[in-house]
């Protein structure tokens, strides 16, 4: 595919609606894009990439070149209000998942947690790279997109109608025993909302806390750190970032004071990603929570966005998080003191109601449960 379909491909899915390409100028772009490639770029071993070898291919080689480490993006794509069907393409070994952000037009559909994505409107996606799949996904508001998927063996077909919507970063509850439930959508606000929602249940009497971040797939790294210091005593140490080999290490410690030092929960699955691992190894490592739930899959890449024009975004990685215990997060995920097993997890990992809390602390939920009986005891 040379630079004409590459561009196809990227300013189609951004102008849709338009019917005209807002891109701007495509050698000025390119440039801009090779720039800040070149001066930020960090692969997972510490290395960059030379300038030789970018300016040497096409734009569509180049977002190869560097895999799931840079990607061009319409700023729509970003959490907060989105338009689709709201869901981003997973890979778990040979499969294509999709991670649901809850009250979704997937969500509302029925797609959950444990499908296979087989086809987009009856085209196969093996073969496909991500980015195409996600670009299918996309289109007009209240147009209608087909999804192959299958779950325990069975294939179906599901009809989901895009939507705008906003995602919510927070939901919060107090439960019965003075059990304050936080559950993370992802980490944005720098933490100031997780922080606002813990400071509430604490007056209203919170006695232990549980933090659920099941299908949270992190969000910008001075979130995760500020929600780590808010959980942790003063000096811990939360986590190292290694950006390119020359640039000084980034160290994170808690600073001021934590918020409370009453008992702790997370609940992990294996789509708790990136800035939500670091929080959750952090926390177990510096003893401060007990861990529940899946062991997760260790995606320790940092990643910036940094706005290319009006239209597009490009997010690269710019350096890897290292926890102080057990050293990389990449490829080294978050694992349990209490593992859950799959097949009895929450299968929507959607809990949001008073009733829904309820009967997940029931027995509904296994990971919530699990906790509730602890805290009893």
């Amino acid at each position: 595919m040379g630079k004409r379909a590459f561009f196809c491909v990227f300013a189609t899915a951004l102008v849709a609606c338009q019917g005209t390409m807002l891109y701007g100028d495509e050698a000025e772009l390119r440039r801009t894009i090779i720039k800040t490639i070149n001066a930020r770029f960090v692969r997972a071993n510490g290395g960059g990439v030379k300038f030789d070898t970018l300016s040497t291919c096409s734009l569509d080689s180049l977002c190869d070149l560097l895999g799931d480490g840079a990607r061009l993006m319409r700023r729509g794509d970003l959490h907060g209000r989105e338009s689709g069907i709201g869901a981003r393409v997973l890979r778990f070994h040979d499969s294509v998942l999709l991670h649901v952000d809850i009250g979704s037009p997937a969500a509302v559909a029925g797609v959950s947690r444990h499908d296979i994505l087989l086809a987009v409107d009856g085209e196969p996606v093996s073969g496909m790279r991500d980015k195409d799949i996600e670009y299918r996904l996309r289109g007009r508001n209240n147009t209608s997109v087909v999804l192959g998927v299958a779950s325990g063996g069975v294939e179906r077909e599901v009809i989901v109608v895009r939507k705008a919507f906003t995602t919510r970063p927070i939901a919060a509850s107090l439960l019965n025993a003075r059990i304050g439930y936080l559950r993370l959508n992802y980490l944005g606000d720098n933490g100031r909302q997780v922080i606002a929602a813990i400071d509430s249940l604490e007056t209203e009497g919170c006695r232990h806390y549980v933090l659920d971040l099941r299908n949270c797939p992190g969000g910008s790294l001075p979130s995760a750190v500020a929600l780590a210091q808010s959980l942790l005593e003063r000096d811990a140490e939360i986590a190292t970032v290694q950006g390119k080999p020359r640039e000084p290490l980034q160290r994170y410690r808690a600073e001021g004071r934590m918020r409370f030092e009453r008992p702790l929960y997370l609940i992990v699955d294996d789509r708790t990603a990136a800035g939500a691992e670091m929080v959750a190894k952090s926390l177990q490592e510096n003893g401060r929570a007990t861990v529940v739930g899946q062991p997760t899959r260790g995606r320790g890449s940092v990643q910036m966005v940094v706005p290319m024009n009006d239209t597009l975004l490009l997010k690269l990685t710019t350096g890897y998080i290292y926890l102080p215990k057990s050293g990389p997060l990449e490829g080294n995920g978050v694992r349990p003191d209490i593992v859950i097993a799959d097949e009895v997890m929450d299968t929507t990992a959607v809990v949001s109601t008073a009733v829904e809390l309820k009967q997940a602390m029931d027995g509904a939920d296994q990971c919530l449960s699990t906790i509730y009986r602890m805290i009893k005891q």
